[in-house]
């Protein structure tokens, strides 16, 4: 039996475990996966072999857990011009396509080249600054997606939403692309979406939202003052800030509380350098017919949780008056909040919580809720 001890998310690890083994089906009963891959720009950036192989890693992982859906916050290359870069992201998401896994992206600053001291744009961006984005990506590529429903114009991948069903609830995802300020037409286009889905819990990509102080963007404030009346309008995604590698907010409107969680960890460096993140993503075990959601980050090329502690953390979607723990969670901490969410709440008066708790223990745990 394989302990897990120090500062990690039990709660993600037992998943993460038993869908590696096929004890649980991401997507079915009561919690589901939700991995979120990070600004992905350096791993690609002129296409060096290692920091590929790294990517390469983490999208392997992630189709691995066979998720109903699969969130990348934007940035997927680095420079839009470089063919090379896209020629690499073309086969790396291919990955997760191959195995039938869905996926979707907030379109990033970088996948167009705008004007930038970085890099010169040819003519061709003068017009489209997203040309090679729009030829690598497609609509037509998510054809055969039984996720994907459809983009604002059916020609590109700008704005575009996702139809899931796992954790026994209905979710929309509506994936608004990088603009300053957002479009108005399309923040018009994702209010429609979201109305027009009054039943499902609404997730909204948007590349960037916050920084990782916590403070909204000038285009997040934006899309939050255009969107926040909806009630089914659970959580937010975003990355493209490096200020922090996580950032995270709670606003409270009305009687309810939306969670916006930012990611970004492409400033990471190791003993050869600059590597764009070490292979970390977030995973999210969503729980509690879409109430909880449990937040680790975790590297698959590292094989370890990050050391950062603002990366565990556990949310309620939508319901201020609930349990929720935030900063490094450990185990007897995680073991309190599984109990406290379980449905024999004198269980954790008869249970010794200096026990050390493997993964197929946790596992009794969650399949009995």
């Amino acid at each position: 039996m394989q302990v897990i001890n120090g500062q990690a998310s039990l709660v993600l690890a037992a998943l993460v475990s038993g869908a590696a083994a096929g004890n649980v089906v991401p997507g079915r009963g009561d919690s589901f996966i939700l991995p979120i891959l990070p600004d992905t720009q350096i791993y690609l950036w002129n296409c060096l072999g290692y920091r590929i192989q790294i990517m390469e890693t983490m999208v392997e992982f992630v189709a691995s857990l066979d998720p109903p859906y699969v969130h990348q916050v934007g940035d997927l290359v680095n420079n839009p011009s470089n063919g090379c870069e896209w020629i690499a992201a073309d086969a790396i998401m291919a990955m997760l396509e191959d195995v039938e896994v869905s996926w979707g992206i907030s379109v990033g600053n970088h996948e167009g080249c705008f004007p930038s001291p970085y890099w010169d744009c040819e003519e061709e961006y003068l017009l489209n600054p997203l040309v090679n984005f729009d030829s690598w990506f497609p609509p037509t590529r998510w054809d055969d997606d039984p996720v994907f429903a459809g983009s604002m114009d059916p020609e590109t991948m700008h704005h575009a939403h996702h139809l899931f069903s796992a954790g026994g609830v209905d979710w929309l995802v509506v994936n608004l692309g990088f603009w300053q300020p957002p479009p108005p037409e399309a923040l018009a286009w994702a209010d429609g979406l979201i109305k027009a889905h009054p039943d499902r819990h609404v997730i909204i990509g948007q590349h960037s939202l916050i920084w990782g102080s916590g403070e909204w963007t000038s285009e997040g404030q934006v899309t939050w003052d255009a969107l926040r009346e909806n009630e089914n309008v659970k959580l937010m995604l975003c990355g493209h800030r490096i200020d922090n590698e996580h950032g995270h907010r709670v606003d409270l409107f009305e009687d309810r509380q939306v969670h916006t969680i930012m990611i970004n960890y492409q400033d990471w460096e190791d003993a050869n350098g600059w590597n764009g993140g070490d292979g970390y993503l977030h995973l999210a075990a969503v729980s509690h017919q879409g109430r909880r959601a449990a937040f680790t980050t975790w590297s698959p090329w590292l094989q370890q949780h990050s050391p950062h502690p603002r990366g565990e953390f556990t949310i309620n979607l939508g319901n201020p008056g609930d349990v929720t723990t935030d900063g490094v969670v450990n185990v007897l901490d995680m073991l309190a909040v599984i109990y406290a969410w379980g449905s024999c709440p004198g269980c954790i008066e008869d249970t010794d919580l200096s026990m050390a708790v493997g993964v197929d223990d946790l596992l009794l745990i969650l399949q009995s809720w």
